[in-house]
């Protein structure tokens, strides 16, 4: 800092030593109109109380910003999200997904300001201190009824932990799979924490469980219209994995439904979010929903649990409710297609010309198209939710090393994969697609096709979500046949071939890893395409692989007719016994976690023999694996 020097006596007894020499060091450039030439002079005493006066209103200034900015601080809230490791198919369990989502809300919202966030993953921040001066903790995890260790507030001392950041008053929410709690660890924390829980562990019902699940589209709203969560919230339409008839303490004069919906089949509507507020000043909030990722679209719901958020945190709720805004292409379904060169007998351009045209008539789909597949060496594929091969290479050299592992990574960990028509032979040096990620695959000299023509397909799985509704039908092109391919395939659409006669497969779905595979052997030119039926297959397959819900558009100018579930006692979506798929974690919505499958039975169990055996190189000495089963 450049200082100048102000010589001469005090003129006006401000020091109290009348003509005495002092000194004052003054920053050049703060005194306005003082020239620094002059303050190296003797000043008349008017100047230099101007010169007072000016410092005095700057240090006054400065400390005012201080004191505000102290008190911007002490208003600050923080709000630490735990997410949850992912254990379900795309779109369903989001835990970092959709708290990423809350937390950009919560930052954004315009009519709220002053909230701090953090994300963690893995259910539990690397430095627990964070929690120490977290006004609220949002837990959305899977829960302990499979594996107490699979809730994240159970490992090691977590839950002591907790009980000390509520007993100085932090808030806790906690949403969906992530209220599934023991009674005797975990569940009464929760009771005392938010109020409640799922119980799975004393009810009557053969699975033992108390509280319920069940699947139901309902018009959920207020329970208590002037608590201040409520605010801003009026009933809105919600299609849900419903988790109710929770386990409450009797008598609690804390607890305060929040939300409340009819479920079908119970005769009296159902508390699915609640509030309390505990006796050590904390606040505790609890929503049984959150299965689905795009019901954050549903501004109800979302505001809702910003509302919560806020209020847990000891922060006024806005009049009105929190303000957010997800953009609709949040929803969107963004799918890469995968071409390459035309081949003499397939004619790729025009065939992905048609097969942008019918899969963009679901209006979520944001299609792109990369006429070179090499490009996954070295681009980033997280921004795609699913990829659509129409793609065969022979002519060409194969797929490198570092695209074959990015490729793989990709569907493995959950992203969609499409394969159409001749897609079955692109890449089929690579053991890994011929046979695994693609199950049934083109070899020269193997497989091969009736000649091209017009045949029938039958709909061998009218039951199945991406066939329902659907009739056998007549297209014009090339039935594949004899294709190899050791791992078993569920056939939704076959056709009868001239060649080997034999029903042979021409469509079905599968998984590899995570992720959620179709393969229609169909497609060979435009007019396999567009073919009015498989191009509705294709447009439904697209969006299940994607993990989005399907939404059947027509086939003929008809609408698709879906037949509901029936739903049996106790709530539960009945299994139709016919359906042998396992198309969800518990292998149907109400979580059953049956299959009407009979030919094994009790007779005939002992004389099972293996019959394959895949090594995936996951375990290590320490069996720290990451294969997630059901």
């Amino acid at each position: 800092m450049i200082r100048s020097r102000i010589a001469g006596g005090c003129h006006d007894g401000l020091c109290g030593d009348r003509g005495s020499s002092h000194g004052w060091d003054v920053p050049r450039g703060i005194v306005a109109g003082v020239r620094p030439s002059c303050l190296a002079e003797r000043q008349p005493c008017s100047s230099l109380r101007e010169v007072c006066m000016r410092l005095f209103v700057l240090v006054f200034a400065v400390v005012l910003a201080l004191l505000s900015a102290a008190g911007a601080s002490a208003d600050r809230k923080k709000v630490v999200f735990l997410a949850g490791t992912k254990s379900h198919g795309p779109g369903e369990h989001e835990y970092e997904k959709g708290l990423r989502l809350l937390a950009r809300c919560l930052r954004e919202s315009p009519n709220l300001i002053g909230f701090q966030t953090e994300v963690h993953l893995y259910g539990w921040p690397e430095d627990p201190r964070t929690l120490d001066d977290a006004d609220t903790i949002v837990l959305y995890s899977d829960g302990s009824d499979r594996d107490e260790q699979a809730h994240p507030l159970l490992v090691g001392s977590r839950l002591e932990v907790i009980g000390r950041q509520m007993r100085r008053g932090a808030g806790l929410v906690l949403l969906h799979y992530s209220t599934f709690a023991p009674v005797k660890r975990g569940g009464p924390q929760y009771l005392e924490w938010v109020g409640g829980h799922f119980d799975y562990e004393t009810g009557t019902a053969p699975n033992r469980w108390l509280s319920r699940i069940q699947f139901a589209e309902t018009t959920p709203y207020p329970a208590t219209p002037k608590h201040p969560i409520a605010r801003g919230i009026s009933p809105f339409r919600l299609r849900e994995e419903w988790y109710f008839n929770m386990r409450f303490a009797q008598s609690d004069r804390r607890r305060v439904p929040i939300l409340k919906t009819a479920i079908p089949g119970v005769a009296e509507d159902q508390t699915v979010a609640w509030a309390i507020q505990r006796r050590d000043g904390g606040r505790g909030f609890a929503f049984t929903g959150g299965h689905l990722h795009s019901n954050w679209q549903v501004e109800g719901l979302r505001r809702m649990v910003l509302n919560a958020i806020v209020w847990t945190a000891r922060a006024e709720v806005p009049a009105g409710g929190v303000q957010s805004t997800v953009a609709p292409d949040q929803d969107a379904i963004r799918a890469l297609i995968l071409t390459g060169h035309n081949h003499p007998a397939h004619d790729w351009r025009a065939t992905t010309r048609a097969l942008r045209e019918e899969l963009g008539r679901d209006g979520r789909m944001r299609l792109t198209v990369w006429e070179d597949p090499e490009r996954m060496a070295s681009e980033d594929l997280s921004g795609f939710d699913l990829l659509v091969l129409n793609y065969q290479n022979w002519e060409r050299p194969t797929l490198s090393a570092a695209a074959r592992e990015r490729f793989a990574r990709y569907v493995r960990e959950g992203g969609g994969l499409v394969l159409v028509h001749f897609a079955n032979g692109t890449w089929n040096d690579w053991p890994e697609f011929a046979g695994r990620i693609s199950r049934r695959y083109w070899v020269e000299g193997k497989g091969t096709h009736d000649p091209f023509g017009t045949f029938r397909v039958r709909v061998r799985r009218p039951d199945h979500l991406l066939t329902r509704g659907l009739a056998d039908f007549d297209t014009t092109d090339e039935l594949y046949c004899g294709m190899p391919g050791d791992l078993p395939v569920d056939p939704l659409l076959t056709g009868q071939s001239i060649v080997t006669k034999r029903e042979e497969p021409l469509a079905y779905a599968c998984t590899y890893g995570r992720g959620r595979v179709f393969q229609t052997l169909l497609g060979h030119s435009v007019e396999g395409i567009r073919a009015p039926a498989h191009a509705e297959i294709l447009r439904r397959a697209a969006a299940w692989a994607a993990g989005r819900e399907v939404l059947p558009l027509t086939v003929d100018g008809r609408a698709v007719v879906w037949t509901p579930n029936p739903v049996v006692s106790g709530g539960i979506p009945a299994r139709n016994p016919r359906d042998v798929a396992w198309p969800f974690v518990g292998g149907d919505r109400g979580g059953t976690r049956h299959s009407p499958l009979a030919q094994i039975n009790r007779k005939n169990v002992g004389r099972l023999a293996v019959a394959w055996t895949y090594r995936t190189g996951d375990a290590d000495p320490k069996a720290n694996t990451t294969i997630e089963c059901t």
